[in-house]
């Protein structure tokens, strides 16, 4: 048997080096051998914890929609109509849509996550709409800028899919693309409080975006600069 000269822990004739700090063993009376008898297993098993992300999806769902039929219930029988919990059944259904929809269906095309997005958002603002009253805000201002980040986000996603962005325009292409939908979100409120667009607040938050993007396409492009960044980063 022999010991490590370093930390003094116990060896077996099969181990080169040892196994609590790593020095090479020698000892000639008892050289290393290939076939000696492992204390351990060669083989490393890895085992990763697999979370059924279906399963979760289906028991969310039933929890939600239990959730909901008690509401629903509740109201009726203490109101004796049905009120306050449309609120609760449409916020819970956009939860729905927004975290458990792309947890049961993971295979699809991201653009019809965003498609489910956009359309459930604006059924959820319609019924804030129908529930509290009528109102221009849904029409004019809400709708349009559903709409607008709808197509922005669909347009990112199908171009990052498709590998037509690669590398750091990805990245610059969604600073622009945040850039310009907070200068349409202002340009619709404009509209709809003052009836005239005059940007005003939004380009303190779109020049930053849109600096950040071009720097990010230079050093793309650049690509001896990049690899410098990266190496100073350790990336």
């Amino acid at each position: 048997m022999s010991y490590c000269v370093n930390c003094g822990v116990e060896l077996e004739e099969s181990q080169k080096t040892c196994p609590l700090c790593s020095v090479e063993v020698i000892n000639p009376l008892k050289p290393y051998s290939e076939n000696a008898r492992r204390p351990y297993s060669h083989r490393v098993d890895h085992i990763t914890k697999r979370v059924d992300r279906h399963f979760t999806a289906i028991i969310a769902s039933i929890v939600l929609i239990f959730i909901i039929g008690i509401c629903l219930i509740a109201d009726e029988m203490y109101s004796e109509k049905l009120d306050w919990s449309y609120f609760v059944a449409v916020s819970l259904a956009l939860v729905w849509v927004l975290i458990i929809f792309p947890m049961a269906f993971d295979r699809i095309h991201p653009i019809w996550y965003i498609l489910a997005d956009v359309l459930s958002l604006a059924s959820f603002l319609y019924a804030i709409q129908y529930l509290t009253g009528p109102g221009s805000w849904f029409d004019k201002v809400a709708l349009p800028i559903i709409y607008m980040l709808g197509v922005i986000s669909a347009l990112c996603a199908t171009l990052i899919r498709a590998k037509i962005l690669k590398g750091l325009h990805k990245p610059a292409w969604v600073a622009g693309s945040a850039a310009l939908s907070v200068l349409g979100i202002e340009a619709l409120l404009d509209n709809f409080v003052d009836g005239s667009i005059i940007l005003d607040w939004s380009w303190f938050a779109a020049i930053p975006l849109i600096t950040l993007a071009l720097i990010l396409t230079v050093i793309e492009r650049k690509t001896q600069l990049k690899e410098a960044i990266f190496r100073r980063l350790h990336v």
